[in-house]
């Protein structure tokens, strides 16, 4: 039996992320910004969220939050130490 394809247009995004924090208040900022290889154009972002945001809006889609749990069901730290 032939598998039935959706017509869809494929898209693929490339993009070179960069992230820091900035120690300027508290809790310190991350900031972001995104390079496209194709044409070096760079956008920065003021925080994670216009990030989500902004790839949210290139993708057409949102993404639920997802929430990690180690084994004891607690949040682990972003970062490991």
């Amino acid at each position: 039996m032939a598998e039935k394809r959706v017509n869809q247009e494929r898209r693929y995004l490339s993009y070179l992320l960069r992230l820091w924090q900035e120690n300027s208040g508290e809790p310190p900022l991350w900031r972001a910004s995104l390079e496209t290889p194709q044409s070096h154009m760079r956008q920065g972002f003021a925080s994670l969220a216009d990030l989500v945001a902004f790839l949210e809006n290139e993708t057409g889609a949102s993404s639920p939050r997802l929430e990690r749990r180690d084994k004891d069901g607690r949040q682990p730290p972003a970062m490991p130490e």
